[in-house]
């Protein structure tokens, strides 16, 4: 339960490399999250969750984004000014790195989001300039 509870945190909140710079899309009070998530074993994996927090948040319909190249789209999307509300990415890759510094993604350095994480991962994943962008999440 706890980790389903921090897989659902990551969906609404920001997932590793949360881009909230989009923002949400409201339709007649509903709130639309884009998911774009980069890796096929887990997509029926993250259907079931989305289809629970749903249940649990009737106001807010997530969508999951799911595409092979996942790399090359993203690039294109933030190329475009077009960032998913959500995303997953390796914090480690040169391309996520400076889409951060270049302001694509939402700092939540000292955000209690990631508070459930073990010691050492945040450190990890904070970028040279002392700021975080990714909350852990391990499917």
């Amino acid at each position: 339960m706890k980790k389903l509870i921090l897989v659902l945190i990551g969906l609404t909140v920001l997932f590793p490399l949360a881009a909230f710079a989009a923002g949400e899309q409201e339709k007649e009070g509903i709130v639309e999250i884009e998911f774009f998530q980069r890796k096929r074993e887990v997509v029926d994996l993250f259907d079931e969750l989305i289809a629970k927090f749903e249940a649990e948040n009737p106001g807010i319909k997530v969508e999951q984004i799911h595409v092979s190249d996942h790399d090359q789209v993203l690039q294109s999307r933030l190329a475009a000014n077009d960032v998913p509300d959500v995303l997953t990415h390796w914090p480690n890759k040169a391309d996520y790195v400076q889409a951060a510094m270049d302001g694509f993604y939402l700092d939540i350095t000292g955000d209690s989001v990631a508070d459930g994480a073990l010691p050492g991962v945040i450190d990890s994943i904070t970028l040279a300039n002392g700021k975080n962008y990714a909350v852990p999440v391990s499917v």
